[in-house]
């Protein structure tokens, strides 16, 4: 048994100086994680663009595939019609089409 415990909080979601916090109990013990870096929107996407510029150079590849992003879209347009029925969706055609 156990938990985490995360936090954060600026003045705005794009604060340069953000609080934020992430805690682990293991069912004994409290501790509190060392962040390695800061997080936040700012941030974030400050490491999306970076990442981004790396893959057109060639330098690294993209976290995820076209056909990713495709299973993505169709699982969230699976998941609409669900609730528009009220029922649960098969997503075995989806499957057969990706």
């Amino acid at each position: 048994r156990g938990a985490l415990w995360a936090g954060w909080s600026g003045a705005l979601d794009r604060t340069l100086e953000p609080d934020y916090f992430l805690r682990v109990f293991d069912g004994e013990e409290l501790k509190e994680v060392e962040l390695k870096s800061h997080s936040g929107e700012v941030f974030e996407l400050r490491e999306e663009i970076a990442t981004c510029i790396r893959m057109v150079r060639g330098e690294c590849k993209p976290a995820a595939s076209g056909r990713d992003g495709l299973w993505s879209a169709g699982l969230c347009l699976v998941a609409e019609e669900s609730i528009r029925q009220n029922k649960p969706l098969p997503v075995g055609e989806l499957l057969k089409v990706l």
